[in-house]
């Protein structure tokens, strides 16, 4: 009886104990969420430095370097004149006139010693030799050495010339000579014809040559 009283006695105490007690509340985990800033720049960042760009570098002039250098030119006829500038740069400047049968090589000898000297110097071939374009002509010897001197005034910076000539080349001189003597500083002539192929310097036009200047020549 005793027995069965106690075992009533626990089921009554565990069914009061058990039915009074809170239901279980689940505790919220912690959270490993960062909060979102929404807006537009994050507090902490810093503004990116502007890109500066490379400061542009000037190209070497390629006839600013010291000769021999092979160099073309248009006459004012739009024939391509070849020649080779020689020396080191300087304000100065050699412009040489070929003989018969107008080709550069025929100064080349010169021009280099020149250059070994320290002077600047320019040999080129009329038009129809050499490497030159066009058709030969004696009468357009002053049109190609007007297209050199502009070749060396405005391409390479010389602001004082020298102007030598020989054989026809020199005839063709004289002749720019008497016609235009801007930045001429003097004349170097040898051998002169009064008149080749068409080519002619008058009485009038030696009488107007005031530069100084050097003849060469030989009886006959």
């Amino acid at each position: 009886m005793k027995t069965r009283t106690f075992i009533a006695f626990l089921l009554s105490i565990w069914l009061i104990t058990g039915c009074s007690q809170p239901a279980p509340t689940t505790q919220p985990s912690a959270s490993t969420d960062v909060p979102v800033d929404n807006t537009d720049t994050p507090p902490d960042a810093t503004e990116p430095e502007p890109t500066v760009p490379p400061e542009p570098t000037d190209t070497p002039d390629p006839l600013s370097a010291e000769g021999p250098i092979d160099v073309t030119f248009q006459t004012a006829d739009g024939v391509e004149l070849a020649g080779t500038l020689y020396g080191p740069p300087d304000d100065l400047i050699l412009v040489m006139v070929p003989q018969y049968p107008g080709e550069e090589a025929g100064w080349q000898t010169f021009a280099e010693a020149a250059a070994t000297e320290g002077y600047r110097g320019l040999t080129f071939d009329l038009r129809g030799y050499g490497a030159s374009g066009g058709e030969r002509s004696a009468e357009q010897i002053p049109t190609d050495i007007n297209a050199a001197l502009s070749f060396v005034r405005e391409q390479v910076g010389a602001q004082e010339i020298v102007l030598l000539g020989a054989s026809q080349g020199a005839t063709g001189a004289l002749s720019v000579a008497a016609n235009d003597a801007n930045n001429i500083l003097g004349l170097a002539i040898l051998s002169p014809p009064r008149s080749v192929d068409g080519l002619a310097v008058t009485d009038d036009e030696l009488a107007s040559i005031t530069l100084p200047s050097r003849w060469y020549a030989a009886r006959n």
